[in-house]
């Protein structure tokens, strides 16, 4: 979801993005159900949250599908942009259950 969202993000011109915004919108996007129009809980969201960040530095530190291109104090407020030189359809393809992709 996170690499989709960037994608997004890339999509509108938007090649660094900040990681908050990234979060924000993926905890919208798991906790507030449109169908039942209510509101996650505060603790649930700041849940939600704290994954979300981990998985973002996993995917700076291990994965390097993420790259910070520009760097805070808070984690929240520095900018991130994707990795050009990973393989990022293989990605996508192997999250989205067709295996590993094709290799070109």
């Amino acid at each position: 979801m996170i690499l989709t969202l960037m994608r997004e993000y890339e999509g509108l011109g938007e090649e660094n993005v900040r990681q908050g915004d990234i979060v924000d919108k993926m905890v919208l996007t798991l906790e507030v159900d449109p169908s039942e129009q209510r509101q996650a809980s505060v603790e649930r969201s700041i849940e939600t949250s704290r994954k979300i960040n981990n998985v973002i530095n996993y995917m700076i530190t291990n994965e390097n599908l993420l790259l910070i291109s520009q760097d805070a104090k808070a984690k929240a407020d520095r900018y991130l942009t994707l990795n050009l030189s990973s393989n990022i359809d293989n990605y996508n393809s192997f999250l989205e259950g067709r295996g590993q992709g094709t290799q070109q």
